[in-house]
């Protein structure tokens, strides 16, 4: 993937991108090549933050521009950011939980939603990696991966819920392909 980023001086340059998302207030957060966390607003990067320490295959989910969530499936490392790019809060998904995550989104509450392919189950964890709650067997999860589907929104949140998953819905959530 490649991202056109205009500099300081209005030269525009292009960047590897390995992933982003856009916040709702049009701000784009990308990781380069570099493995390096950009914010870019109004055509103007205006923070970074390296995360070459993480490894690589990371996710973000941009869908509150307060903070910024960025998911390492192969280690379950989850880095709660603020919106200038500072951490926050890093969380181990896998440190005292046997799931295999297959995809992530933040919930409206502020706490995590794991799609678990062990188990294929939604599961909510508070910011502490503890389990707040689980669906039942979603069955779909296999289908929806096959596809190639990347974003999930409120359509399959609502038919999880309808499911058996209790609480508050989740606006993205992402699964890797």
């Amino acid at each position: 993937m490649c991202l056109v980023v205009n500099s300081q001086n209005d030269s525009s340059i292009a960047t590897r991108v390995i992933c982003a998302d856009l916040d709702m207030k049009g701000n784009v957060y990308y990781i380069d090549s570099s493995y390096e966390l950009c914010k870019q607003s109004k055509s103007v990067t205006t923070n970074r933050y390296s995360l070459t320490n993480y490894g690589e295959g990371p996710v973000i989910d941009a869908s509150n521009p307060l903070e910024v969530f960025v998911f390492y499936e192969h280690s379950g490392i989850l880095l709660i950011m603020d919106n200038n790019l500072n951490p926050d809060q890093e969380v181990n998904l896998y440190a005292a939980n046997n799931i295999r995550v297959q995809g992530f989104g933040r919930a409206n509450d502020g706490k995590i939603w794991v799609f678990d392919a062990n188990s294929y189950t939604l599961k909510k964890y508070d910011r502490t990696g503890t389990l707040v709650s689980e669906s039942v067997m979603l069955n779909k999860g296999s289908e929806l991966k096959t596809k190639g589907i990347n974003k999930i929104f409120d359509i399959w949140a609502l038919d999880a819920f309808q499911q058996g998953l209790q609480n508050s819905l989740f606006l993205n959530f992402y699964f890797k392909v």
